[in-house]
């Protein structure tokens, strides 16, 4: 994953953490049933899987929009957050991690 989406290799543990997610919420050769099925006794919501180093356009917030400027800034998704439901992404232009909640492809 980390060779393909071409970062460099200061991103291997957000590339773990989501190989690692991948594996909890596919089936395995020794169940029916998914490791997340079995932990947390719910089918897990794959509709918001994405993948990994993908390059999209995120919609800038007000108070950093300016009136005639950009509205939006290109990123490379990294990772789903660990504590809320927002997403990681590396913005190209400074290369700063955010979280944003509202996105636009």
């Amino acid at each position: 994953m980390l060779s393909y989406s071409g970062l460099n290799e200061g991103f291997w543990g957000e590339t773990t953490l989501t190989a690692c997610y991948i594996l909890n919420i596919t089936q395995n050769k020794k169940s029916k049933n998914t490791p997340s099925e079995l932990w947390c006794k719910k089918v897990p919501n794959l509709s918001n899987l994405k993948v990994w180093g993908y390059r999209e356009v995120v919609k800038l917030t007000e108070p950093k929009r300016k009136t005639l400027g950009e509205s939006g800034v290109d990123c490379i998704f990294i990772g789903d957050a660990k504590h809320s439901k927002s997403q990681e992404m590396l913005s190209l232009m400074n290369k700063d991690l955010h979280l944003y909640l509202d996105q636009r492809t």
